[in-house]
């Protein structure tokens, strides 16, 4: 009877338990991402702002909430797929974080940054870019560093 007692006893724990649910996440392959390094730090925000004024002047901006990208393109509508842009002028790339502005360098050649273009399609882009930039303020020295910049699926 002990056995019987244990048997149903086992049985009613063992049926009572919640079943887990298997989550599967899809990322969708086509959806928008702007992520790099910034002083270490990830990054990534997948709404960019991005305008081309009558200059041909193509500006990005983004944001994560602790820091703030930018970028200037100039001469985009010359630009092909897979040009490398030096960030060879004041500006090109800039980051705002904690108070500081820090812009790209463009000490060079070498140039010590560079975008390119992966995909530049009607109202889509992808690509990549990385760049050094130094702090505004004149009485400061401080560098800091965007790397390993991927930029996939953008419209604009």
């Amino acid at each position: 009877m002990k056995i019987t007692y244990l048997l149903l006893a086992s049985f009613l724990i063992i049926s009572s338990c919640k079943e887990e649910d298997d989550i599967i996440i899809t990322l969708d392959p086509n959806a928008p991402s702007f992520v790099c390094t910034i002083a270490g730090t990830s990054f990534s925000d997948n709404t960019p702002t991005i305008d081309i004024n009558s200059s041909d002047m193509m500006s990005i901006n983004l944001s994560d909430g602790t820091y703030d990208l930018s970028f200037r393109i100039y001469n985009f509508s010359s630009i092909s797929v897979n040009d490398a842009i030096s960030f060879s002028i004041p500006s090109m790339g800039l980051v705002t974080y904690g108070g500081s502005t820090y812009s790209s360098t463009y000490n060079g050649p070498p140039y010590d940054g560079e975008f390119v273009f992966t995909t530049l399609e009607v109202h889509k882009l992808s690509g990549t870019f990385n760049f050094k930039a130094q702090d505004v303020d004149p009485n400061m020295f401080t560098n800091i560093t965007v790397k390993d910049g991927v930029f996939e699926n953008i419209a604009y």
